[in-house]
């Protein structure tokens, strides 16, 4: 689904941290109040998360086009951390205070996040 894309950095994209300097630590403190040029606002990478995370919800409800049932949906470290702020009901600047591991485990049953960053089922 196109709105669970990562969160676009805009000027920033395929620069490293070093190259962007203060800017890019003022962002990783609080990436809600600093965002970087040309980049995707944290509100809309909110809103459009929450929309596909409704679609999905629809239609694996009782009586859904897909029938009732988990589902298992495969995104970016930084879409899994905006939406568990929402769910947490905390401040998009706290974003990068979540870790979240390639290949963890986030579950969460709305409107309740159950685990974050579940790594068991991993290699060491």
């Amino acid at each position: 689904m196109p709105e669970l894309a990562e969160l676009g950095i805009g000027e920033w994209e395929g620069r490293l941290a070093d190259e962007l300097g203060e800017p890019y630590r003022r962002w990783a403190q609080a990436p809600l109040d600093n965002p970087p040029p040309g980049g995707e606002p944290l509100p809309a990478v909110a809103a459009r998360v929450g929309r596909a995370i409704e679609a999905i919800l629809r239609s694996h409800a009782p009586g859904g086009p897909a029938g009732a049932g988990e589902v298992l949906v495969v995104a970016h470290g930084g879409v899994i951390s905006v939406y568990a702020c929402e769910v947490l009901g905390l401040s998009l600047n706290q974003l990068w205070r979540l870790r979240v591991d390639n290949g963890s485990l986030t579950v969460v049953a709305p409107p309740r996040l159950l685990t974050i960053n579940e790594t068991g089922h991993l290699p060491p």
